[in-house]
């Protein structure tokens, strides 16, 4: 019993310190125009390097944006558990409606692994992006090498299985990296 709160203890403590806090605002409207302009950064950046996945992006239901931090780390010789978490925004392209989100992370599994990642999700249809706005818990699993200079590149890797068929998720490293093989559980929520 005592391992396993030491456990749950290690991965609180990674899942809180790895976290990305919300920008600063004094209300929401503040904090998400802040967000819809880092937004705006990041789709320049793909605008840049490619151009047919931004209007992926744009041309669906909606589409939704994170800024988050995770880390992993080893605890046995093998094996390893992480977490971490930040803020994002999700816009309704019927509507033009945006609404702040965040992002909760936890994973086990083999390597080591400490990045800052945009994550963009596009959504092809009105279920997948209804089902995403309400917040869910996503498990996944999936393996990596991320391996990032100063954000100078996308590591824009196309993985629609993690999430569901009619979605299409890209993560673009900006800073860190690692390897690693998981099995995760994210949880995606309005703010």
């Amino acid at each position: 019993m005592r391992s396993a709160r030491a456990v749950l203890g290690v991965l609180v403590s990674l899942g809180t310190g790895a976290c990305l806090a919300a920008p600063d605002g004094d209300n929401d409207a503040e904090r998400l125009e802040l967000v819809r302009q880092e937004e705006a950064q990041v789709f320049a950046r793909l605008d840049a390097q490619d151009r047919d996945l931004l209007e992926t992006v744009l041309g669906g239901v909606g589409h939704a944006t994170f800024f988050y931090r995770y880390v992993k780390l080893p605890l046995f010789p093998t094996l390893g558990l992480g977490g971490g978490g930040g803020y994002g925004v999700v816009t309704d392209h019927r509507t033009d409606r945006a609404e702040l989100m965040s992002v909760r992370r936890a994973e086990w599994g083999w390597g080591t692994l400490a990045t800052t990642e945009t994550l963009v999700i596009a959504f092809r249809t009105e279920a997948a992006f209804e089902k995403f706005r309400t917040g869910d818990w996503q498990f996944q699993a999936g393996a990596k090498a991320t391996a990032s200079l100063e954000g100078q590149g996308i590591d824009a890797s196309r993985d629609s299985s993690a999430l569901d068929q009619d979605v299409v998720a890209v993560e673009l490293a900006e800073t860190g990296g690692g390897v690693s093989a998981t099995v995760r559980v994210v949880r995606f929520a309005p703010h």
